[in-house]
């Protein structure tokens, strides 16, 4: 449990340098797509891992039995996870070096001229309830959670259009890529501390 909250933790750091860096310079050039790509890429190999020990511990799940908080926990992540496979699939299609500098592939996935877009709101409410389901099952087992752990969703009573506008609005693709891949690691790692837990 510890050596996932500590990989949670420090991908969570480097996320946060890279995404501060790119505020304050707000141009990327091709050593800042480099290392979006590595770090992306890393997150992806922890990903790969932490999804192959959530489906062990999910097939000893019980249908029938206090596990169904547990099972809507992973569906749920489940239909997360394949959006923001989707979505990264769209950005990365075509895309050449220089076009991972800039935003518009996910913009036009996330946002219309009048604001958010269907696929956009349908993300942030998903991502609401996997939250929701997140703190009721931390609740019932009586676990307490550190407040980091659930720092990267969007708060319930924050706008869905401000948190999407903060968190991809303008970034280049790459960035918005590894934002994504770091956001199904916390899902991928806070469903296997709350399985381990079982």
């Amino acid at each position: 449990m510890r050596s996932v909250l500590k990989i949670l933790v420090i991908a969570a750091i480097l996320i946060v340098v890279l995404w501060t860096a790119f505020t304050i310079f707000r141009r990327s050039n091709g050593e800042v797509v480099n290392a979006f790509e590595k770090i992306n890429n890393k997150l992806s190999k922890v990903n790969d891992s932490l999804n192959s020990r959530e489906r062990e511990i999910y097939q000893e799940l019980d249908y029938n039995s206090d596990d169904s908080l547990l099972i809507n926990l992973v569906d749920i992540s489940d239909t997360i996870r394949f959006e923001i496979r989707y979505f990264k699939k769209k950005i990365l299609s075509g895309n050449s070096l220089e076009e991972m500098d800039n935003s518009r592939k996910l913009d036009s996935i996330f946002f219309t001229e009048n604001g958010m877009s269907t696929q956009g709101h349908d993300f942030v409410q998903n991502l609401v309830a996997y939250k929701w389901i997140v703190q009721e099952e931390y609740a019932l087992k009586n676990i307490d959670y550190p407040d980091e752990l659930l720092s990267s969703f969007p708060k319930e009573k924050a706008s869905s259009l401000e948190w999407l506008e903060y968190n991809f609005k303008g970034f280049p693709a790459i960035a918005s890529i590894t934002k994504l891949t770091s956001l199904e690691q916390d899902i991928l790692s806070i469903n296997n501390l709350l399985l381990s837990k079982k």
